[in-house]
C-alpha cells in the first residue's frame, strides 16, 4: 500500500519501465504491512468494505497494481460485479493476470493511462484509485476523466498517504543515504491536499482514515522496504550501516516502531 519516494524529475514512463515494471517492488511494500501491522484492520479488507456498491454494479480499478485488493477479498466478491483492472504497466498487468486468475471470476484486463479513460460517459458505478493518483502528471485532467465515466449517482475512491505516513523508515533511508531525502512523491496528492483537489470536480468529497501503526521484530523487511524505492544505488556500507541499526533497536526496544497515515477520499458526482 505504499509507493517509492521520487524527485520531480522523476517521470511516468521511469515509473512504467522501472519502478512498476514488475510487481516486485510493490510486493515488498505490501509484505511490511502484512506481517507487522500493530492492531489494524488489514487494508485490503479495510478498502473493500469502503466499496459499498449494489449487489450488480460496473467497477473500474485504476492502477489495480498487482491485483491484491481482489486476491486478497476474492470470496467477498459480489457476483454481480463487472470489474476492470487496469495499470499503465504491462509487467503489473501480467502480475494482476496471475493473481487473480485463480479466483474463477471473470476480470476485464486494460492498459489505460487515467488521463485518457477508453470508456463512454456514464459507465461505472465505482472507479477506484488505490495509492495511484500521485503518479498521474496532469491531476485535474485524470479528476475530470474520471468524473465523465462515472454515473451521476457513481462515486470514485481513492486512496493515499499523510505526510508522516512511515516517517521512522524514511528518517533512517536519509540518515544512511539509501534515499535521497525528497518529498514523498504523495505529497502531490495526500490527506492533506487531497480534497481540495477533488473539490474542484466532485460535489462531495468525504476523508476516511485507517488508524495505525508497525511493530517490526525483524530488520531485514525494512531494508527491503527501503530498497525497493530505487531512488539510489546504495553502497553495501550503507546497507550493512542501517540493518546494524535497526537490529540494535530490535534488541532494546523490542520492535522498530513505525507510524502510519493512510486513509482514503469518497468523492461522489
Amino acid at each position: 500500500m505504499d509507493n517509492m519516494i521520487m524527485s520531480t524529475s522523476d517521470t511516468s514512463e521511469h515509473l512504467r519501465t522501472v519502478q512498476c515494471a514488475t510487481g516486485a517492488n510493490l510486493d515488498a511494500r505490501i509484505e511490511i504491512h502484512r506481517r507487522f501491522g500493530a492492531g489494524q484492520e488489514p487494508w485490503q479488507h479495510w478498502l473493500f468494505d469502503q466499496i459499498d456498491a449494489p449487489p450488480n454494479c460496473r467497477i473500474l480499478e485504476l492502477g489495480c497494481g498487482t491485483g491484491r485488493l481482489w486476491q486478497d477479498n476474492a470470496d467477498r466478491i459480489p457476483a454481480g460485479w463487472e470489474i476492470t483492472l487496469s495499470d499503465f504497466s504491462e509487467g503489473m498487468l501480467e502480475a494482476t493476470m496471475q493473481n487473480v486468475g485463480a479466483i474463477g471470476r471473470p476480470f476485464e484486463l486494460q492498459s489505460i493511462n487515467a488521463e485518457s479513460i477508453p470508456y463512454p460517459d456514464d459507465r461505472f458505478d465505482i472507479v477506484l484509485a488505490n495509492f495511484m493518483l500521485y503518479h498521474v502528471p496532469n491531476k485535474p485532467k485524470a479528476y475530470l476523466e474520471i468524473a465523465r465515466v462515472l454515473k451521476p449517482t457513481g462515486k470514485l475512491i481513492a486512496a493515499t498517504n499523510g505526510m508522516t505516513h512511515m516517517r521512522e523508515i524514511m528518517e533512517l533511508g536519509e540518515r544512511f543515504e539509501l534515499i535521497d531525502g525528497t518529498e514523498p512523491n504523495y505529497s502531490s496528492f495526500s490527506l492533506e491536499n487531497g480534497s481540495e483537489q477533488l473539490s474542484a470536480v466532485f460535489r462531495s468529497v468525504k476523508l476516511l482514515r485507517l488508524e495505525g501503526g508497525l511493530r517490526v521484530t525483524e530488520a531485514q523487511p525494512v531494508i527491503d522496504y527501503l530498497l525497493s524505492m530505487h531512488t539510489r544505488t546504495p553502497s553495501a556500507e550503507a546497507i550493512a550501516g542501517a540493518m546494524a541499526y535497526v537490529e540494535k533497536i530490535i534488541e532494546t526496544d523490542g520492535a522498530f516502531n513505525v507510524q502510519k497515515a493512510s486513509g482514503l477520499f469518497v468523492a461522489s458526482c
